[in-house]
């Protein structure tokens, strides 16, 4: 790991901080750690990172690195659903369609696929084609 790297961690800045939690999470030049990862994922989710509120996430749903908890990953998620991230919209959307962690919804569902629909995608693609799915009456 760089000196400027480390130096930029422990100055605050949250996309470093993410991109060391992404690495301990998948142990990517460094051995995985889910410990250091949440760690990491605050420091950064706490300055407002949508990215690394995902990444809490994550960890949060699987008990890596922190407590299996439910409600920690819907709330990390809706923040930054909120802030506008569409990888937060789509898991939130699939949230209230399948009853993951918060009560079956169709029409939060759909509004917050809705919402992630009318953005692009950094691919290029907008991810529609997920948001068009509802189950049958």
């Amino acid at each position: 790991m760089t000196h400027f790297r480390i130096t930029t961690v422990l100055f605050g800045h949250p996309k470093a901080q993410f991109a060391l939690a992404l690495l301990f999470e998948v142990g990517r030049g460094v051995a995985a750690d889910p410990a250091k990862a949440a760690h990491y994922y605050r420091l950064a989710a706490d300055q407002g990172s949508a990215p690394a509120k995902m990444g809490l996430s994550r960890l949060y749903q699987a008990g890596k690195g922190v407590p299996k908890d439910i409600e920690q990953p819907v709330r990390l998620e809706r923040e930054a659903a909120e802030q506008r991230d569409i990888n937060a919209q789509i898991a939130l959307g699939g949230r209230y369609a399948h009853a993951n962690g918060v009560s079956q919804n169709y029409q939060r569902s759909f509004q917050w696929f809705h919402e992630a629909a009318s953005k692009v995608h950094r691919s290029g693609s907008t991810p529609w084609g997920r948001c068009t799915w509802m189950p049958p009456a």
